[in-house]
């Protein structure tokens, strides 16, 4: 019976996806090359915001944050800023690493359109990218990174007036940024400025913070430390499943990594709340296994812990509440460009989320036309590697595997992605299929194409388990 199931299935989709080639192929142009978004709406001088930061905190699977549902107390400066803006709880990265995620954000394009793939790419000098719009506008531009695939070597740091990089191993330690940020927020005090932070954790290594540990897994039983050695890399160097003392601890050095960074944003958060002119949007790059699904870490996988995201958007005329609709990476240049009355480039395929943050939010349901667009997910794209491809639309989120497999998750009733219910939507189903095929055609090549040789700092990738 279930084999029979399966073959009208496929049937139906197979006659689905001939029905609506020509659709779907419309569909993709434009959203993937002509964009989606919706016409910008001017500010009022009211509620026009006067400085814009952008923080943007690796590796963080939004679940784990208090106001996500997390842990209450783990993140309360984080959960503050939720408090007073709209949370978006169904946020995700269209990409699953690093490099190509803030591309992206800085660019409002997709990996497969920006062209930053793997480390050997460089982000084109004729891409516009966001600080170069905000500063052409008479703005004041800087920037506070920690993370090498956030930094100038690929080119990442264009359009910043100032630009500043944080490592140990390029002897500027990661604990003055802090402090520097602030200094920095204080001699522009009144002017109109875009200020860009990245922070490294909790991206591995999962360092080990005693009194933090101690304060939120006090009976842990690996508290000590005599496991860290392995755990904190457990990203780059468990390849099984780790016994439950051992999976424990991952999280919970995890999550103290969470509470570290929620800690030092403190000061900073508490500036900008102050300041009536200020916009604060946080977010991440992509999100972590905990093991969930088999594996931890990021990059290759699209599964629910590796693309959900937070992203929170407080300040002048953004309304309190929680957006129950899509959002992701790309929405957010045609959004702060918007609301700071800049013109976006044309053909972006992110949508703006204007509309959304001045009514705090849009409640979970049925979406109207204009969030019926597709959110659009990829993997990392490697060598000899065909990446995974995704596609959100509305509740549902298909994923393509590299073997042409493909299943289909509920996320509102399912928000692990535990359940394949392809079955329940043939039609969805096929519509999805057709797009996640297009797309990894498209990228096919893309990983051997404008390659280039960079002077990387090879102990910090490996620190950061990029190397072996």
């Amino acid at each position: 019976m279930q084999m029979r199931a399966r073959r009208d299935l496929r049937h139906h989709a197979a006659r689905s996806i001939s029905e609506c080639r020509v659709a779907l192929s419309v569909l993709l142009i434009g959203c993937c090359l002509g964009g989606c978004g919706e016409t910008p709406q001017p500010p009022s001088e009211v509620d026009a915001p006067e400085r814009v930061v952008v923080i943007v905190i690796d590796a963080t699977h939004a679940a784990h944050l208090g106001c996500y549902g997390g842990p209450q107390g783990l993140t309360p400066h984080i959960d503050a800023l939720a408090d007073r803006g709209v949370r978006f709880e169904r946020a995700f990265s269209n990409n699953t690493w690093t490099l190509p995620s803030t591309a992206s954000l800085l660019t409002g394009l997709l990996q497969e359109r920006h062209g930053v793939i793997t480390n050997k790419h460089r982000l084109a000098a004729d891409l516009p990218v966001l600080p170069e719009q905000f500063r052409e506008a008479g703005w004041q531009t800087a920037a506070f990174v920690q993370m090498i695939y956030a930094s100038a070597v690929f080119g990442l740091d264009r359009g910043f007036d100032e630009y500043h990089y944080y490592s140990s191993r390029a002897g500027v330690h990661p604990l003055s940024m802090d402090e520097q940020a602030l200094s920095w927020m204080e001699q522009h005090r009144g002017e109109r400025y875009l200020l860009y932070i990245h922070l490294r954790r909790p991206h591995s290594p999962y360092d080990k913070n005693f009194p933090v540990q101690q304060r939120l897994t006090p009976d842990c039983p690996l508290l000590d430390g005599r496991r860290d050695g392995l755990l904190a890399h457990a990203d780059s160097k468990v390849q099984e499943a780790l016994p439950p003392e051992d999976a424990a601890h991952v999280e919970h050095l995890y999550r103290g990594n969470l509470a570290t960074v929620d800690s030092s944003l403190g000061k900073l958060l508490d500036e900008l709340a102050a300041d009536e002119g200020a916009l604060v949007l946080l977010t991440s790059d992509h999100g972590e296994a905990m093991g969930q699904h088999g594996h931890y870490g990021h990059g290759h996988h699209l599964d629910a812990e590796c693309v959900d995201i937070p992203l929170i958007v407080a300040g002048p005329g953004i309304g309190s509440g929680v957006d129950g609709q899509p959002a992701c990476t790309i929405d957010v240049l045609p959004t702060l460009l918007e609301l700071c009355g800049l013109t976006p480039p044309a053909g972006l395929p992110g949508r703006s989320l204007v509309r959304r943050l001045r009514s705090g939010g849009i409640e979970a349901g049925p979406a109207d036309p204009g969030e019926r667009a597709p959110i659009l997910l990829s993997s990392a794209y490697r060598k000899k590697r065909i990446a995974l491809q995704g596609v959100v639309l509305g509740n549902l989120k298909l994923v393509l595997d590299r073997k042409g497999g493909a299943q289909l998750f509920d996320r509102r009733s399912d928000p692990g992605d535990t359940t394949d219910v392809s079955a329940e939507h043939p039609e969805d189903f096929a519509r999805m299929l057709e797009l996640a095929a297009s797309r990894r055609e498209f990228g096919a090549s893309l990983p051997l194409s404008g390659e280039q040789e960079f002077n990387v700092n090879e102990e910090e990738l490996r620190a950061l388990g990029y190397v072996r």
